[in-house]
């Protein structure tokens, strides 16, 4: 059967498996000003979209029973960064495409998110910048791009940016604000400053 008969099932994957060595302490648990942690902010943010929502990594930091005790994915291979924690995401067979964000993307919105949702294809779809600048994430992941995964992690240098360049990514276009509201937690000065930001 044909991916246009087949049932889709859009499944909202947090990737939580990161080292946080820029941070010093596991980022996912780190509390902002509004009381809320880095990961619960992400969490409630995909809220607005309705869809089932799991967690892939070690998932330290994240007190997982508050969230309704969510289905939790380990890393199907270990220090291999997002590509190893995809395959094991890919071979869960929970979905047929999964909105893959980043557990410290404090600053997306639910608009911006169902960009990514309302465009299903048999390719993984990022967001972009006008000037061709991407973000690896979010992104529209398929089950099918799996066969791209195996094959990158069989090399030594295995990114998120490769994987979407291999599997042919389609970038939607957004402006350059809203570009700015795709960027990561990766150190303190970082976590100041995106903090600010979600108070203004």
């Amino acid at each position: 059967m044909g991916e246009s008969q087949q049932k889709q099932k859009i499944v909202a994957a947090i990737l939580a498996g990161g080292l946080s060595s820029r941070m010093g302490t596991p980022k996912a648990g780190v509390r902002l000003s509004s009381g809320l942690t880095v990961f619960e902010t992400v969490w409630r943010i995909l809220d607005g979209l309705n869809l089932p929502r799991i967690i892939v990594g070690h998932a330290q930091g994240i007190e997982s029973t508050s969230l309704g005790k969510p289905i939790i994915i380990p890393d199907a291979v270990e220090r291999r960064g997002p590509v190893g924690a995809l395959l094991g995401l890919l071979q869960s067979g929970l979905g047929t495409h999964y909105l893959v964000v980043g557990c410290d993307q404090i600053l997306l919105t639910p608009d911006l998110l169902q960009t990514l949702v309302s465009e299903v294809a048999g390719r993984p779809i990022v967001l972009g910048r006008p000037d061709g600048r991407v973000s690896p994430l979010p992104a529209l992941i398929p089950e099918t791009a799996i066969r791209h995964v195996e094959e990158l992690l069989c090399h030594e240098q295995a990114s998120l940016r490769k994987l979407l360049e291999i599997a042919d990514a389609r970038t939607i276009s957004i402006s350059e604000k809203e570009f700015e509201r795709l960027r990561s937690v990766n150190t303190p000065q970082d976590l100041a400053e995106l903090d600010r930001s979600l108070n203004q």
